[in-house]
């Protein structure tokens, strides 16, 4: 094993580089830089604080490996990987801090085989164009944004899913250049939340070439992601909290909504092969669902949405929103759409601002529900739920109108809900 040897920067960088195979354990560097060469270091290291905001570790000129563990300190710590080289971290890491990852070009490589385990609400930022590999199942990375660059799992349940965050985009001129890429490589992966920076400038994608689920827990608070999901992916919806995805689509595997809210603004599902809304769950909003659609749970278009076959199962339900659907349909179904009774019909009307003493409701009204392009069976079994319906002034309908009241009919291809005063 060859001795410490200390080696001075260029004379544009006046820190001193250590370059190192044997590195004593829990010796602190600040204000110097870990240089590897193609080595491989046995024994456990710190990675310390750097102050003057320097690389705590950097890696150039072939494959270095760190088979020890790794003890993060201070605040920022920064591993930069350089051109055409790659950094191996065998051992576990763990410590508290903000790790900032910068494989600085496409070809350069960081690869955790160990257990990273980083403390409460703390970041993982990765900067650079390059890729970087999570090769160990329960990582806590907390935070994990990926501004540029490709972060691809070797392993199923990479990630704790009660903590993980993965934030995908950068947002300015430096991290712009080259798309950010979440590639679960063929491996089930459960994360707290999906998001992307607030002003993204890059293009971002979650894929997978391999069959492979991405669970959105929903312990973290509510997101949305308006990259793409593509490749042979399925999505699952959890927990309670509301994911809202935007923009066009095309993996290929299922989209379910097992708890909580998946809402769809303008979003267009081009190529899954199922959408199902389970018992606990919520779809709400706008768009397209090019494949069949189940409906156990709760289906509430905010505009058109519109679908191949769709089906309501027994005891699912449908919420209508006042004015939706009065020039155009609210949903716009291609196949056929099929109602196992009983299936309830909501109503909804604007919470703080509907009034039934409006002109509008002294005249009838009509609305379609659905349009079908291949016909409708079960038409009878929609009920509409008997509720009050109060405005915001806390009067209900019949208070209002005595004889009012609202219907749902079957006409041909649509389904109409209909409105007489």
């Amino acid at each position: 094993m060859t001795t410490g040897i200390l080696i001075p920067l260029l004379a544009a960088v006046t820190l001193p580089v250590v370059a190192v195979a044997e590195i004593s354990h829990n010796k602190s560097y600040n204000d110097r830089t870990i240089l590897l060469e193609g080595e491989t270091v046995s024994n456990s290291i710190e990675l310390a604080e750097n102050e003057s905001i320097m690389d705590s570790l950097r890696a150039r000129n072939g494959h270095s490996t760190i088979e020890g563990g790794v003890q993060l300190a201070g605040n920022l710590v920064r591993v930069r990987v350089e051109q055409q080289a790659s950094l191996t971290f065998e051992g576990a890491i763990q410590g508290e801090a903000y790790l900032v990852l910068n494989p600085i070009a496409q070809e350069s490589v960081i690869t955790f085989k160990g257990q990273y385990v980083n403390g409460a609400n703390r970041f993982t930022d990765q900067e650079g164009p390059g890729v970087v590999v999570v090769s160990s199942p329960e990582n806590r990375v907390g935070e994990y944004r990926l501004r540029q660059g490709t972060l691809r799992t070797d392993a199923a349940h990479a990630f704790d899913p009660v903590t993980t965050v993965i934030r995908l985009g950068g947002d300015n001129e430096y991290n712009s250049a080259t798309e950010a890429i979440f590639d679960l490589n063929g491996n089930d992966q459960e994360i707290a939340a999906l998001a992307e920076a607030d002003s993204p400038r890059n293009s971002r994608t979650v894929t997978s070439s391999d069959p492979a689920l991405l669970t959105i827990s929903g312990w973290q608070k509510g997101s949305s992601f308006s990259g793409q999901l593509s490749g042979n992916l399925s999505l699952l919806k959890k927990g309670g909290e509301s994911f809202l995805l935007k923009g066009e689509h095309s993996h290929t595997g299922s989209t379910k909504v097992q708890e909580g809210v998946l809402e769809l603004e303008q979003a267009m599902l081009t190529h899954t092969s199922r959408v199902e809304i389970m018992r606990d769950g919520i779809l709400k909003g706008s768009g397209l669902l090019k494949g069949d659609t189940v409906v156990e749970g709760t289906l509430e278009p905010l505009s058109q949405l519109r679908s191949g076959n769709l089906s309501f199962m027994r005891d699912s339900v449908l919420i209508w929103t006042n004015g939706i659907g009065e020039n155009d349909p609210a949903l716009k179904i291609e196949g056929r759409l099929q109602l196992h009774a009983p299936v309830h019909l909501r109503l909804a009307f604007e919470q703080g601002t509907h009034r039934w003493d409006d002109s509008k409701w002294s005249q009838p009204g009509r609305w379609i529900i659905a349009r079908t392009e291949k016909g409708i069976s079960g038409a009878p079994g929609i009920k509409l739920s008997a509720e009050q319906w109060k405005d915001s002034a806390g009067r209900t309908l019949k208070s209002v109108h005595p004889r009012a009241g609202f219907q749902i009919r079957h006409t041909g291809n649509d389904l109409e809900l209909t409105y007489h005063p």
